[in-house]
């Protein structure tokens, strides 16, 4: 990403929080967003949605029903019902024969089960911090819409375009990128993550983006 260490470090400290610290939120994403959110915040993974990917149209029948899904046990499948990923060398799951989970950073099966079933004993139900990229992963205007109407207190989603839906967890960002890693770190231009994190949906102060700007020119 073209940071020199020294700049990443100063980014991450001055991100820090010590009420996000003592109170982690359990950041539920489709990508791996919400583990590099964890590791910029330094704040322990609070649920298992690190390291792996979820196609939209399966994350949003998860999150629709999250209580039911997160409790089934994972099935391990060799084949992918999408195309574009019949040939991986990844484990890839399914929670109750329907939702795909592609364990993109796992090396085996036992090593994915393990770090799922560990992590979501860790999920805090009443501090759920639900993210979405409307822009990927088959991604349409009706599962972005079916997100926007999902019933969660905090939820974020991020788009590579304008859209007609006047919502305040709708976010577009003008430098998106496919790459998640990379969208954890542009998103603090235009988002206030702090504030959200603190139960506070605020948008990022003129101050904010002028300094992130600069500090992120390069991602």
């Amino acid at each position: 990403m073209n940071l020199r260490k020294h700049k990443l470090k100063l980014f991450i400290a001055l991100n820090k929080n010590k009420k996000i610290i003592r109170n982690p939120p359990s950041i539920i994403s489709n990508d791996c967003w919400g583990g590099e959110i964890c590791k910029i915040l330094s704040i322990p993974f609070q649920s298992p949605f690190v390291g792996l990917m979820i196609m939209a149209p399966d994350y949003i029948k998860l999150l629709e029903n999250f209580s039911f899904y997160i409790s089934k046990e994972l099935f391990f499948t060799s084949n992918s019902k999408y195309q574009k990923f019949q040939k991986v060398n990844y484990p890839i799951a399914l929670l109750n024969r329907d939702v795909e989970i592609h364990f993109m950073h796992y090396k085996t099966e036992e090593e994915a089960t393990e770090k799922w079933k560990r992590r979501v004993e860790r999920i805090d139900s009443s501090n759920l911090f639900i993210k979405f990229d409307g822009s990927k992963d088959f991604a349409d205007k009706d599962l972005l819409k079916r997100f926007l109407d999902l019933d969660f207190k905090n939820k974020i989603c991020f788009s590579s375009e304008k859209n007609n839906f006047e919502n305040d967890c709708l976010l577009f960002i003008p430098t998106w990128d496919e790459n998640a890693v990379k969208m954890a770190y542009r998103t603090y231009k235009y988002f206030n993550m702090k504030s959200w994190f603190k139960n506070k949906m605020k948008n990022t102060t003129i101050i904010q983006k002028i300094y992130y700007k600069l500090l992120l020119a390069k991602i």
